[in-house]
């Protein structure tokens, strides 16, 4: 048995696997079958290296483990071989997803009316099914089947391939969208340093200079984004 493959070369295994399954969207071709052996050892070592701990093993991995604990695999290489084309492929943890999202708007009452307003899409349920192969990409558009395929694949790419990662990011975008769409119902606010702002704060400042704050997905990029535009008006 080789030697289990490093954290860090499990991740790229993952990019490896991902650009070779199947997705109708960008017409990937179907992985290869049987599965190769370099896709499927670092799988069965990884399997081992847990004693077949899905909760463990999908951490290494940063996935959800929901569809592998609903039809947890008979063996190391049953684990390597449905994995590979995709089979354990789902979103299940969506309220942990909504708590993380709670914190990163900080608790204010109107994002959050306008985050349950484009909350993601409920899965068909043959997503779940026992045989049903998916590529995130699939899963990601059921879940915001209003977002361009382009705007997916960039969070996607932009979490190094974290399903769940991007499912917030995306959803922390829209909630964004729907603030500024809503138009300004808020009072003058005084200028303060963008660092003491809230983000309720940094998007109404947004709002109010109509500034594309599309690509941001964290606070700290609110802040830059409001930084530079001060900057370009008071020079």
């Amino acid at each position: 048995m080789a030697g289990f493959v490093p954290s860090e070369s499990i991740l790229q295994l993952k990019g490896r696997t991902l650009r070779n399954q199947r997705t109708p969207m960008r017409g990937r071709p179907p992985p290869p079958e049987p599965a190769e052996e370099d896709f499927v050892t670092p799988l069965v070592d990884l399997y081992n290296k847990h004693s077949g701990d899905l909760v463990k093993m999908f951490e290494e991995l940063e996935e959800d483990p929901g569809k592998a604990l609903k039809y947890p695999p008979s063996s190391a290489e049953d684990f390597a071989a449905k994995y590979v084309v995709g089979k354990y492929t789902y979103v299940s943890n969506i309220e942990k997803i909504r708590a993380e999202l709670q914190s990163k708007l900080e608790g204010d009452p109107e994002l959050e009316e306008a985050m349950e307003s484009v909350a993601p899409q409920e899965l068909p349920e043959d997503m779940d099914d026992a045989d049903t192969e998916l590529h995130p990409m699939d899963l990601l558009k059921a879940m915001f089947p209003d977002v361009e395929e382009e705007v997916v694949a960039y969070f996607f790419e932009a979490s190094g391939g974290n399903v769940e990662e991007t499912a917030q990011s995306i959803w922390f975008m829209k909630v964004m969208q729907a603030f500024v769409k809503a138009g300004a119902k808020d009072v003058q606010l005084p200028k303060a340093p963008p660092e003491e702002m809230s983000v309720k704060e940094l998007l109404i400042e947004i709002r109010e200079n109509k500034l594309d704050s599309s690509r941001c997905i964290e606070k700290s990029e609110l802040i830059a984004l409001v930084k530079e535009n001060r900057a370009k008006t008071d020079s």
